[in-house]
């Protein structure tokens, strides 16, 4: 009787050894989870930020755009004006000469 007590006690320290050990595995396996989540989340914030600076980019590429076409137009006015300007001196020089004519 005496061995059979032996071999009880020796199979509960085995399940006490096999009980200790998987709840270190279900620890073990609880801190994977807590850091999976935690890079879970930090992935989500980055991918956040990549969107907005996206976003960003594409606002700034519509700006840089927008100011072009303003930049064009404004020298298309200039051109213009320019062009005008060398007509007005044309006109005024005529209009001198003509004038030039009546007087004597």
């Amino acid at each position: 009787m005496e061995q059979g007590t032996s071999q009880i006690v020796v199979t509960g320290e085995a399940f006490q050894t096999i009980d200790f050990e998987i709840s270190q595995m279900v620890d073990k396996i609880d801190n994977v989870t807590t850091n999976l989540k935690g890079t879970a989340e930090s992935t989500d914030q980055i991918n956040n930020v990549i969107q907005q600076i996206a976003s960003i980019a594409q606002e700034n590429s519509a700006n840089v755009e927008e100011t072009a076409a303003s930049v064009q137009q404004q020298y298309s006015s200039m051109d213009s004006i320019t062009q005008n300007a060398v007509s007005l001196s044309t006109l005024a020089a005529d209009l001198k000469n003509l004038v030039a004519k009546f007087k004597f």
